[in-house]
């Protein structure tokens, strides 16, 4: 019997869904990544990212939440919470501009997906397909010309473990019609032009 799973754009009501998800589930197979609170894209650089804590990325994230600042969707099944898409303009994650090539003119008119995290028991379910759905159609309703993701590329040939595979996968962007762009360090920008 397949799980109902239903997609909701982020906004502070649900604060406590999103800490919930973090907390308990979102990382529970990758526990290196569990202080993340999905706030790597908004660091500033590398060294800042690296000073900072779980207990300070929690509290970043509530903050930025609770002011409507952190934009991006949650996907539920049986009344919680199991996957998140971090979507929102290029110019809301400075961490891009870290990363070689990814970035350029006119940024703020291009929506990012830069996370696509499934909980363990429900991946491979279609769930990341319905989370970067909602995302597509939320970037066109808010007057975005463009969407990119930066899915990662394997090294030497070796798939890539679902940890690394966090921007999604090449596969999934293809099937919604994204296109290759461009190589960028270890990731390829895929594009979706967005008006129509």
């Amino acid at each position: 019997m397949e799980t109902a799973v239903s997609v909701k754009a982020l906004e502070p009501g649900l604060l406590h869904d999103f800490l919930d998800f973090f907390d308990r589930r979102a990382f529970a197979d990758n526990r290196d990544w569990s202080a993340c609170y999905c706030r790597f894209f908004h660091a500033a650089s590398l060294g800042a990212w690296e000073r900072l804590t779980g207990n300070e990325n929690r509290a970043a994230a509530a903050r930025d939440i609770a002011a409507g600042r952190m934009r991006g969707y949650l996907a539920y099944a049986n009344g919680r919470a199991i996957g998140w898409c971090a979507v929102d303009s290029k110019s809301a994650y400075p961490m891009l501009a870290n990363l070689s090539a990814i970035t350029g003119p006119g940024d703020e008119k291009v929506a990012a997906i830069v996370c696509l995290i499934v909980e363990k028991d429900h991946r491979r379910m279609g769930i990341a397909l319905s989370l970067v759905e909602a995302a597509i159609d939320g970037a066109r309703k808010s007057g975005f010309l463009s969407m990119e993701a930066y899915p990662r590329r394997p090294k030497d040939g070796a798939a890539l473990s679902d940890a690394e595979a966090y921007p999604g996968p090449r596969s999934l962007y293809a099937r919604l019609g994204f296109a290759e762009v461009r190589e960028a360090g270890d990731r390829n920008v895929v594009s979706l032009k967005l008006s129509r």
